[in-house]
């Protein structure tokens, strides 16, 4: 839970302190290549956490079908 926490807190200051080095420079590409790379690993982290153990999943479905003996 602490690490949940603490994680969170880190990313929220990551996040906050390259905004503000954003609005601080004439040209904030690389704030914006930082905010982009930040969201791009999040989107990917909580896809693989919302898919895992599909693939174990869909084979225990196919097993259990070959299973069946037709009538």
């Amino acid at each position: 839970m602490l690490g949940v926490i603490g994680g969170g807190i880190a990313l929220w200051l990551v996040v906050t302190a390259i905004c503000l080095l954003g609005l601080k420079q004439s040209n904030p590409e690389v704030a914006i290549t930082a905010l982009s790379a930040i969201g791009a690993t999040l989107a990917g982290g909580f896809a693989g956490w919302i898919a895992r153990g599909q693939h174990l999943m869909a084979r225990d479905a196919t097993s259990h079908e070959d299973d069946v003996e037709s009538p």
